[in-house]
C-alpha cells in the first residue's frame, strides 16, 4: 500500500512563516564588610524577552487531483514579551572565636510579566 505524499518544496513555496524574537539576560552583585562582622551582599538579575511572528498561508492548489491544496487563505500575526527580575540581599554574621556557627539572614524580591498579544482572520484575499 502506497500513502500519497505531497511536495515538500510547496508547502514552503506557499506556507509564509516568519518569527524572530530577541533574550537578554544580566546579573550584577555587590558585596561589602558592614561593620566589624557583618557581610552583606546584594545579586540583582534580569531577563527580558520579546518576539513576534507571521503566518499566512494562501489559497491554492497544486493540480485538481492533489491532495496538496488550500480552500482558505489564512493570516496570524503574534507579538509577546516578558520581563522578569530577582533581587536577593543577605546579611551575614561570621562565627566569632573560631567558632564555626554562622547567622545569615536575608529577603528576596522577584516579579514576572508576560504580555501577549495576536490576531487571526480567515478568508480574505489578499
Amino acid at each position: 500500500m502506497r500513502i500519497p505524499v505531497g511536495n515538500p518544496e510547496v508547502s514552503i513555496f506557499y506556507n509564509y512563516n516568519k518569527g524572530n524574537g530577541l533574550r537578554t539576560v544580566g546579573n550584577t552583585y555587590f558585596e561589602a564588610s558592614v561593620l566589624k562582622y557583618f557581610t552583606f551582599k546584594s545579586n540583582f538579575g534580569l531577563d527580558l524577552q520579546q518576539g513576534r511572528s507571521k503566518r499566512y498561508t494562501p489559497v491554492f492548489e497544486v493540480t485538481p487531483t492533489s491532495l496538496q491544496r488550500n480552500e482558505q487563505s489564512s493570516l496570524s500575526v503574534n507579538s509577546d514579551r516578558s520581563n522578569s527580575w530577582l533581587w536577593e540581599n543577605t546579611l551575614n554574621l561570621p562565627g566569632v572565636d573560631e567558632s564555626p556557627a554562622q547567622c545569615p539572614g536575608g529577603v528576596t524580591a522577584q516579579e514576572y510579566v508576560f504580555e501577549s498579544l495576536g490576531g487571526s482572520r480567515i478568508n480574505f484575499s489578499g
